[in-house]
């Protein structure tokens, strides 16, 4: 009891003590808090809206990457056959990152392979041009190897387009 008696004195005390120019700094540092937490609710806001529009954009964003990628046919299908065939073993010693890379570009060679077949006239040097840029991402490929898988998947490719007519 004596502690709170003292405690309840000492504030009296400092109170009666208080000059002017004191209660002017308490009223000033009072304000600065009032702003900081005017700051602090601003920051949460942004970051809310920050958060939303992050929302709101990967939701777009799978929506995109839904309507981009192509529905694989049959054709499609056998077309990626033919330019997996063969490339397990080079496709696992690939790093993860070469590899996600790699397929996206397979993906999209399978695309435009697909374009160039639905033409009246087979392109069959564009063909060969894509399957020979897509292999190239291969690490350490032989120029000559690259050359002949590139030239052979053509003619597998060139031969599905014949059986589809």
């Amino acid at each position: 009891m004596e502690i709170l008696k003292k405690k309840e004195s000492s504030e009296q005390i400092s109170t009666q003590e208080i000059k002017p120019e004191q209660v002017e700094a308490l009223e000033v540092s009072e304000e600065i808090g009032e702003v900081g937490e005017k700051q602090e609710s601003q920051n949460e806001q942004s970051k809310n809206a920050i958060a939303d529009q992050q929302a709101v954009l990967k939701a777009a964003i799978g929506n995109v990457q839904a309507v981009s990628l192509p529905v694989k046919d049959e054709l499609a299908e056998k077309i990626e056959d033919v330019l997996e065939e063969d490339m397990t073993d080079m496709f696992l010693a690939m790093s993860p990152d070469v590899q996600v890379k790699f397929k996206q570009k397979g993906e999209e060679t399978v695309s435009k392979i697909r374009l160039l077949m639905t033409k009246t006239k087979l392109q069959t040097k564009k063909i060969f041009d894509l399957v020979r840029s897509w292999m190239s991402m291969i690490p350490g490929v032989n120029r000559f190897f690259l050359e002949q898988e590139a030239k052979i998947k053509t003619d597998k490719i060139k031969h599905l387009n014949d059986q589809a007519d």
